[in-house]
């Protein structure tokens, strides 16, 4: 990505020709085609009844339009933020590093997934959970043990040749304050990433905590993690292929986008192809940081077998 922002994440360096050029205006862009009524609405409403978001499509691009806050305008090789109030600049960044990136990836056929996944012997681990789900703080413990992290939030899956391909996302994680207290050992100083929410950001390498990984890696495990009581053990089995298929359909971003556009076929023909290539695994754990190095070890154990 080429881009003249000013990114609260550290972003590393890339080299050669930019895949995307990104800036942020408050110009409204303009577009060659004319304006098509919505095709995706969200049902979250304003106060004034208007969908929080919405999907329309021009001749040439594809607007998401943030209502009141920022609009973004997807093109084969750029994306324009259109800033509407300047209160709401904090959104930029964080829609686009998800859910905006997301769709353009998605529009060039690279499916992304709901997972953090780190590096181990040059292969990649995911997790792959919603919000709370628990596959930051695994991340995070292999961070413990030298492994570097791929990614935090969003995974990008790319099928190359019958090859499932990790792509990397930004050297930070985001961590609720008891996490960032644990691994980090603070989180009063870290950047609020959103003014609603407790979440820090943890850029990787601050204070020694943790190693990125900018480069894409072979998909070898994903694990589907589940917390449960202290008291619990900690068990790995495997997903048979339906349950791994849906697993991967309920963990996708943008889904309701994608669908309305047209895309759910080819993402359900990926992830077909997908769970016959690489193994997705049920991880149940006990709940609480102390047991996490334990998790760690059956992980890494569990990934040389296979």
């Amino acid at each position: 990505m080429a881009s003249d922002y000013i990114f609260s994440n550290p972003l590393p360096r890339g080299a050669g020709v930019p895949d995307v050029s990104f800036t942020c205006t408050r110009t409204r862009p303009l577009t060659a085609g004319g304006m098509n009524k919505p095709v995706n609405a969200s049902r979250s409403k304003t106060d004034d009844e208007k969908s929080v978001t919405s999907v329309q499509k021009t001749d040439d691009c594809y607007i998401v339009h943030g209502a009141g806050t920022v609009d973004f305008y997807l093109y084969p090789d750029s994306i324009i933020a259109h800033l509407l109030d300047p209160a709401c600049r904090y959104l930029i960044e964080i829609l686009l590093l998800g859910e905006i990136f997301s769709l353009w990836l998605e529009l060039r056929g690279i499916r992304t997934i709901h997972a953090s996944a780190v590096v181990v012997d040059d292969n990649a681990l995911a997790f792959l959970a919603t919000n709370m789900g628990g596959k930051t703080g695994l991340a995070a413990a292999l961070t413990q043990q030298d492994h570097l992290v791929l990614t935090d939030d969003l995974l990008p899956v790319e099928n190359r040749n019958d090859d499932f391909l990790a792509r990397p996302g930004y050297p930070a994680m985001r961590m609720w304050p008891d996490q960032a207290a644990h691994f980090y050992g603070n989180y009063e100083g870290l950047e609020i990433v959103h003014p609603a929410y407790s979440k820090r950001r943890l850029v990787l390498g601050s204070d020694g905590f943790g190693r990125f990984c900018s480069e894409e890696k072979p998909l070898k495990v994903i694990y589907v993690p589940r917390r449960q009581g202290p008291d619990s053990g900690i068990t790995i089995e495997p997903f048979s292929r339906k349950d791994a298929f849906f697993a991967l359909i309920q963990n996708s971003f943008t889904a309701g986008i994608v669908e309305t556009l047209g895309l759910q076929t080819q993402r359900m023909d990926f992830f077909i192809c997908m769970v016959g290539k690489v193994p997705v695994r049920r991880l149940s754990y006990p709940e609480g940081f102390h047991h996490l190095p334990r998790v760690v070890d059956a992980v890494l154990e569990d990934s040389k077998s296979l």
